[in-house]
Order: structure tokens, then C-alpha cells, then sequence
């Protein structure tokens, strides 16, 4: 946990076992989930001093902060936030399902299960969170633009009917987030920044045409 000013944040280190390309992946996707229209925290990347003089907790983890001196990602902290269930997801409003259901499409979100819902209930509404298990950004390092979007498998929503109108993607969203993103973030991704901006345009005028 950070604290600036009156903000607090959750930061998730680059030093720790998914690495860079993680935080670029989690970075992207939030921008492109809060452009679709669904609810997510707010992220900007936080640098943590390479002598930053961490001595709480496991040797393990101060391994890990130890290893993650530069830029690491934030994630804006919700307070009074809880695991929200199965049940009262199912019961969200339909825009928020509608939402969720094209964002986890679109970006191959392969981490929201009914186990594990990735979703927070507060104040009577829903956030969704922890983004850096899609697929999109590995796949078009490898120069692969999906053809179609199915639902990841084990997904929440597997065999729940969504209604409401696909929400498209804005290729400016991705491209000016991956211009935010540290070259320390984008270091790990082998296609390098400009192959990957196109990438991206590729990915969403594929989810535009073909949701």
C-alpha cells in the first residue's frame, strides 16, 4: 500500500513472479474496461526508489521490493471493498454484465471464475480487478490478432445470457495507454512498441467487426 497525498494505492511490483509484462497487460486492459463502459480502479505507474529501505515482512517478499526498484503499476485502493459473490454478480444490472461479458471477450480475460470472480462489492455496486491474466498483449507480441472472441473457458459467465448492445473498442484508448506505459514495463515484450501499437489498432478493429 502507497500513500500519496490523500490517495492511497495498491502497488503491484515488477519484481514479483509475472513480471513486467503483467503490469503493462493490467495497465492496458484497465483503460480499455473503463472505455467499454465497466467499472475498474484507476492505475498509473509508480516509481519505487532502486534504495528503497524495505525491512517489514518475509525475506521473500523483500526480495521482491528489493527487485522492483523503478516503475511498478497502482492501482487505485477501494475502501470498505469486499469479494462480492456469485450470486449478487449475477443479479448486477445489466449494463455492468454487459460490460464485463465483452471486456473479458475482447481482451482474453482468463481469470474470472466463479471460485474466483476477480470482482469487489462496495457501497452497492461492483469494481472488476486484476486484468493482468489476459491474453491479448501475449498474443499480439506473437503477431496474432484473434478471429474470434469466445468467452475464456471456466468464465463466470459461461452459460448466462447477457443482453445489450457489444461495446466497442477505441483503438486511441490502447495506443495512448501503451505511450503512458514505462519502457521498463514494454522492455519485456519481444515485437517492440511500434509493432505492438499496430497490434493493438489490428485487435480492436477486429473486436469492432467481428463481436
Amino acid at each position: 500500500m502507497k500513500t500519496i497525498g490523500e490517495s492511497r494505492w495498491v502497488m503491484k511490483l515488477r519484481g514479483s513472479g509475472p513480471g513486467p509484462l503483467a503490469l503493462a497487460t493490467e495497465f492496458l486492459a484497465l483503460r480499455a474496461a473503463a472505455a467499454m463502459g465497466l467499472p475498474v480502479p484507476e492505475a498509473q505507474p509508480l516509481y519505487l526508489s532502486p534504495d528503497f529501505p524495505w525491512t517489514i515482512g518475509t525475506d521473500e517478499f523483500d526480495g521482491i521490493v528489493q527487485r522492483s526498484g523503478g516503475w511498478n503499476l497502482g492501482i487505485a485502493y477501494i475502501e470498505d471493498a469486499a469479494t462480492a459473490s456469485l450470486h449478487d454478480i449475477l443479479g448486477a444490472a445489466p449494463h455492468f454484465l454487459t460490460s464485463l461479458f465483452d471486456v473479458d471477450r475482447a481482451l482474453g480475460n482468463m481469470d474470472r471464475s466463479a471460485r474466483n470472480p476477480n470482482i469487489l462489492a462496495h457501497g452497492g455496486t461492483f469494481t472488476a480487478i486484476d486484468f493482468d491474466a489476459c491474453l491479448f498483449l501475449r498474443r499480439l507480441a506473437r503477431g496474432s490478432v484473434p478471429a474470434t472472441f469466445p468467452l475464456p473457458p471456466g468464465h463466470l459467465l459461461e452459460g448466462t445470457m447477457v443482453d445489450g448492445a457489444p461495446r466497442d473498442l477505441d483503438p486511441q484508448v490502447l495506443t495512448e495507454a501503451l505511450r503512458e506505459a514505462p519502457d521498463q514495463w514494454t522492455a519485456a515484450i519481444p515485437c517492440g512498441r511500434d509493432a505492438l501499437e499496430a497490434g493493438l489498432v489490428d485487435l480492436a478493429r477486429a473486436w469492432n467487426q467481428r463481436h
